[in-house]
């Protein structure tokens, strides 16, 4: 499970993945995180169902592969899902009125299907520089 600070802050900034679990209610084998100061942060792994006190800190929910891949199945199929994430770690969508390409700079395969999924359901992009996700222009 991929608890770097760049994974954390992908998923802090995917709004719409957070949205998923704003009623506080974390599930087995979920993972969360929370900003502890200047960029120091604690991970949590919730082994069980549960529902987290309230904290002055929101906590971040950290998705695993197989959850952001249940995400995308139910929207495409497997099938489906599987020839795109291929096409997608290729670079073979290209940005819209341009020949330059979509090249997902992943350091982990959570941070690949995080980036997929963000592109997928959302048309967003990761931007490493100003890290957040950038709408892709249609």
């Amino acid at each position: 499970m991929d608890t770097s600070k760049t994974y954390i802050r992908m998923c802090e900034k995917a709004e719409e993945i957070q949205k998923l679990r704003e009623d506080n209610i974390y599930y087995e084998q979920d993972y969360t995180a929370e900003y502890y100061g200047d960029n120091q942060f604690g991970v949590t792994y919730h082994p069980q169902n549960m529902s987290v006190i309230a904290s002055p800190r929101t906590p971040i929910w950290l998705p695993r592969q197989d959850q952001l891949q249940a995400m995308l199945k139910a929207e495409m199929g497997l099938w489906v899902m599987l020839d795109r994430i291929c096409q997608f770690q290729k670079g073979f969508f290209a940005k819209p009125n341009t020949e330059e390409r979509y090249e997902p700079d992943a350091e982990s395969m959570e941070q690949l299907w995080l980036a997929f999924a963000m592109f997928e359901l959302y048309q967003k992009v990761w931007d490493n520089e100003k890290e957040r996700w950038v709408k892709i222009e249609s």
